[in-house]
């Protein structure tokens, strides 16, 4: 008994997920989604499956034309504003100007605790050094 409510709940759960997407993906035109209908509206056997120019020209082709036209037109250049994340050449500009400033600094510090370090092993008093002799 265990089993088949668990079961239900999966498939009440399934059910639950399969709606939610449906929801939020019903305004969205697929062309590819258009090409496999019509592709398999008349079958496995049918024309369409059974030639590749059909699967070129209508899968293939837009495909290509939209890489293409994200590669010229990239989403990230005409979303910005206050609530976008995509940040503007200014920002990035100013973004990449204060790394290097923080990387600048870290270099100097790292200049002077090596240079202090040099000043006080000059400045303590220790063993004299004893000279390299080959015997």
């Amino acid at each position: 008994m265990g089993g088949i409510g668990f079961q239900q709940a999966v498939l009440i759960g399934f059910v639950f997920l399969v709606v939610r997407f449906h929801r939020r993906v019903r305004h969205v035109e697929n062309v590819r989604i258009i090409f496999r209908m019509v592709d398999f509206s008349q079958g496995f056997k049918s024309l369409v499956p059974s030639h590749e120019a059909f699967f070129y020209c209508l899968d293939a082709v837009p495909m290509l034309l939209a890489m293409y036209l994200y590669s010229i037109f990239h989403p990230g250049r005409f979303l910005m504003g206050v609530d976008s994340e995509f940040p503007n050449r200014k920002q990035k500009k100013e973004e990449k100007r204060q790394r290097k400033e923080e990387e600048r600094q870290r270099k100097e510090e790292g200049k002077q605790i090596k240079a202090g370090h040099v000043m006080a092993r000059r400045e303590s008093p220790g063993p004299p050094l004893k000279a390299w002799t080959r015997t």
